[in-house]
Parts: C-alpha cells; structure tokens; sequence
C-alpha cells in the first residue's frame, strides 16, 4: 500500500536521530539504496561535523542521467532548460509518480519577468516538455497550448524511462540553489550544465579502497576538451568556473597552469584538501 511509504520513512527518521551516527549508517545505506534505489529524488539523511557539533538534516537530490550530461544537449534536439525543469518535476514528485511544475516556477529559477508577449524561454520550456513526453519519460495531463505563466501543469512520471539506476550524476537541492542564488551570472543554463559535467566526471571511490591517492575524487579536464564536449566555448566555461568557486562555492579550484597541467577542481566539502593533494601529486608524478 502506498501508505506504508510513509510509515516506513517516519520509523527510519526516528531510528537515526536517537541513536548514534556509527549504528545508523548502515540503516542509511540499505534504505536510500534498497528502498528507494529506483527514485531519481531521494530524502537523504546527513551528518555535518562543525566545531565538534553533529548537525543532522534531511536532504533531497537528484538522479541526473549522465547521458544528457556528456554531450551537447543542443545536438539532442532541446536547449538547456531540459536540467533545471528535470530537476523541478523530480522535486515536486509525489510518492505516487505525479507531479506538477508551472512556467512562473521556472521562471523564478532564471530570475525572467513574465511579459505580456510570451519570450522564447516560454516556449523552450514548452518544447522541453514536449520532448520528455515524446521520450515517454512523462505524460502530460494538460493542454500545453492553453497554459499560462501560473497554470499548474501536471504530470505522470513514468519512472523506468524517467528514472536512471545506472550512470547518473547526483546533485542536491542545496547545490541547486545555490546556481539559482548567483546573480549576474553568465548563464544560469551554462552554469547548471558545466556544475552537472563536473560532478558526473568526477572519480567516485569505495570506502574499502587500500590506496585512496590512486583514485582522487576531483575532476581535471582542459579547457577545450570540455568547450568540444558541451559546445560551450573557452571563455564561457572559464567565467562559469569563476562563480562556482566564488566565495563558499560549490567547487574548490587548485591552479595547476605553473606546471602545465589542466586545473583541479573538487567539491567544496569536507576533506576536499587531501583529494586536492592526491590529484596534484597523481599529475605531476613523473
């Protein structure tokens, strides 16, 4: 029964705030890995170690499909909006696979003005629409040509072609917020994509591994290796990496151009400096 999500997730937040963090990450691990390993958006539980205080707070985040992540999405037939509106309906899920999104939510995310005269961001949200539906990832239970900025647009998410269990890049609500947050940015678009290529590039390593500096969790391509891939140019990406590690950004960047190798970049997270130190010494190892 579709109640029984509920209970289940309410005994599991009360299991893992009364007791210890060693007990519970175990729970954690079988229940956002079993219980809930077919859903792009999970609530996940996370412990912060700030001046000795164990802060603990739910999450959300997304299972993006790499597929749409390495490449140039503009070759697929769509434009960019495709990752924020994936990540809108994914937020707005439903235990029962509904959800509802509408242009004037989206348009917050860009910091557009509604107009009289409908921009072509209107209409691109529209074509990326129909493209998921066309995909048969959703189904749209609304008359897309009769919708306005406010209309609540709601949809049924076939979760298999949605979904992705293999091969995705996982990007948090808080992570999300932040790219919207950045104002007079170049591109919330171009930032969003190359913050999405980064995370999905980056290496993922297995707690059990012996030789933890043979696989640091950075990510380190050039410049044109990256423009080619997202047909972004040079200079765009260079001002995207310029915000994303601003001040608390999400990334943490490590110059290497003294030694001519392409710059380190690692989630700006705790213990960031050692994989940063394992990448530096793993490129210029001779």
């Amino acid at each position: 029964m579709w109640y029984m999500e509920y209970i289940l997730y309410l005994i599991y937040i009360l299991y893992i705030i009364s007791t210890p963090v060693q007990v519970h990450k175990c729970v954690v691990s079988w229940y956002t890995q079993e219980k809930f390993l077919h859903k792009s958006v999970c609530q996940v539980y996370r412990t912060h170690i700030e001046g000795g205080i164990n802060m603990r707070h739910i999450e959300q985040f997304t299972k993006f499909p790499a597929e749409f992540i390495r490449c140039d999405i503009n070759n697929l037939g769509i434009s960019r909006k495709f990752y924020y509106t994936y990540i809108l309906i994914n937020r707005n899920r439903t235990v029962e696979d509904f959800s509802w999104v509408s242009i004037r939510k989206l348009f917050s995310f860009y910091g557009y003005k509604e107009t009289r005269h409908k921009p072509k961001a209107f209409f691109d949200f529209i074509d990326v629409l129909n493209y998921m539906a066309n995909k048969d990832m959703i189904e749209i239970l609304c008359d897309l040509n009769e919708i306005s900025y406010r209309d609540a647009i709601e949809i049924k998410i076939n979760s298999e072609k949605f979904d992705c269990i293999n091969n995705y890049a996982i990007i948090t609500a808080s992570q999300v917020d932040f790219i919207g947050s950045i104002e007079k940015s170049p591109d919330k678009d171009c930032l969003l994509t190359l913050f999405l290529y980064v995370i999905a590039n980056i290496n993922k390593r297995s707690v059990d591994v012996k030789c933890p500096e043979s696989m640091p969790e950075v990510f380190y391509q050039s410049l044109p290796t990256i423009a080619a891939t997202l047909g972004m140019s040079k200079t765009t990406i260079s001002q995207c990496f310029e915000y994303l590690c601003g001040e608390n950004g999400l990334l943490v960047k490590k110059d290497m151009s003294d030694v001519r190798r392409p710059n380190i970049y690692a989630i700006n997270k705790p213990g960031y400096e050692k994989e940063i130190q394992f990448a530096v010494a793993k490129l210029t190892e001779k």
